[in-house]
C-alpha cells in the first residue's frame, strides 16, 4: 500500500479519528473543534491539507436553514479514497505511538 499523503501528527490523527467514527457523515469546523479539542487555528490548515490530498472533500452549506443568523458552514467528509486509506493509516500511527511509548532511553553511565 502506498504511503499516506499527509504527515500524521497528533492533531491530524485526532481529526481523522473524528471522521472515521462515522465514515459517511459530514462534519463542520466548530463540530470538529469540539470533537477533537483542537483550536480552529490548527484545525483548518489540517482540513485544507487533507482536502488537497484527496482524503476529504468539502462543500459550502447552501442554503442556510431558515431563521439562523450565521455564516454558511463548510462541511467536510471523507472521500472514497479517504475511507479506504484512513483506517490503515491510523492503525500504523497507533503502532508507531506504541513503539515510541515502549522505548526507554538507557541510563547514562555514572549517573545517579
Amino acid at each position: 500500500m502506498s504511503e499516506f499523503p499527509v504527515r500524521l501528527h497528533g492533531a491530524t490523527v485526532d481529526v481523522l479519528r473524528a471522521f472515521i467514527q462515522e465514515p459517511t457523515r459530514e462534519l463542520y469546523g466548530l463540530e470538529l473543534c469540539q470533537m477533537t479539542g483542537r483550536p480552529n487555528g490548527s484545525l483548518y490548515p489540517i482540513l485544507a491539507r487533507l482536502e488537497d490530498a484527496g482524503i476529504l472533500s468539502a462543500r459550502l452549506e447552501n442554503p442556510i436553514p431558515a431563521g439562523e443568523q450565521r455564516r454558511a458552514r463548510r462541511y467536510y467528509s471523507l472521500t472514497d479514497s479517504g475511507r479506504a486509506k484512513v483506517p490503515t493509516a491510523l492503525a500504523a500511527a497507533d503502532a508507531r505511538a506504541r513503539s515510541r511509548a515502549g522505548f526507554l532511553p538507557r541510563p547514562v553511565a555514572g549517573a545517579g
